[in-house]
């Protein structure tokens, strides 16, 4: 029978977080056994957990006690894999670590040899809110268009609050989309059906977005039918949760 045993190579750095923040965190391990680890089919090697964490399991996890699936599709013999998740903070101050340890799954457990995922848990310092915040890193350029002409403009946010984003009804954290501001759910002036989520709803984050990370929106733009000056604003939503604060994002077109 082929041999499953790893080697320990690095790990990234222990985060320091808030009570309820979510981290990531990544190991590394060489493959020194015989067998070629895979990431999909009937034994994927999974970084697996048999003690019961107050790091909840997340939107990400293969299953309660599944951290992490092989990022690599395959690894040989003498190749380094990689295994990413995604931790929450507990409530409680302190130091906490998850032991992990991989498995081939339906066959068999690696060698142990004592891994796992730490969160370094501080006192909380911030107000109580929704933790919903963003900030513009890629201002979108005036746009000089034909009357009734269209084009696409990229936006680039980061989210700079405590909760993570995401594309999807039904994962942890609020769907986040952009919204007509100024007045709130107005019908859109630069409405374009056929990209659009709606009269009100030009965009939504196109997958989900940790505290710290950034992510691109493209907001596609049909001119007005009459030459002139247009401004319009918007804001991020979390839908079902409140809208974002700051200052809103103004995408401005000249129809000539």
């Amino acid at each position: 029978m082929e041999s499953y045993l790893c080697a320990y190579v690095d790990q990234s750095a222990v985060p320091r977080v808030e009570p309820g923040d979510l981290a990531t965190a990544r190991l590394r391990l060489r493959n020194i056994g015989t067998a070629t680890w895979r990431r999909d089919g009937p034994n994927p090697v999974l970084l697996a957990t048999e003690q019961r964490s107050v790091m909840r399991a997340e939107s990400g996890w293969v299953g309660a006690d599944r951290p992490a699936r092989l990022r690599e599709q395959a690894v040989a013999p003498g190749q380094v894999g990689t295994f990413e998740t995604v931790l929450r903070a507990p409530d409680l101050p302190g130091r906490h670590r998850l032991d992990v340890r991989p498995i081939a799954e339906n066959l068999t457990w690696f060698n142990d040899v004592e891994l796992y995922f730490a969160l370094e848990v501080s006192v909380p310092t911030r107000e109580p809110g929704h933790g919903l915040a963003a900030e513009l890193v890629l201002a979108p350029p005036p746009l000089l268009l034909r009357p009734g002409g269209r084009a696409e403009l990229p936006l680039r946010l980061r989210n700079t609050g405590r909760v993570r984003w995401t594309e999807r009804i039904g994962e942890y954290g609020p769907l986040v989309q952009l919204g007509t501001d100024e007045p709130r759910d107005h019908p859109g002036r630069f409405y374009t059906p056929e990209a659009w989520l709606g009269p009100t709803r030009p965009a939504r984050v196109p997958r989900f977005v940790l505290p710290g990370q950034s992510v691109d929106l493209v907001v596609a733009v049909t001119a007005p039918t009459r030459s002139g000056r247009y401004a319009e604003r918007y804001r991020l939503v979390g839908e079902g949760v409140s809208w974002f604060d700051g200052p809103p994002i103004e995408l401005r077109v000249l129809v000539v």
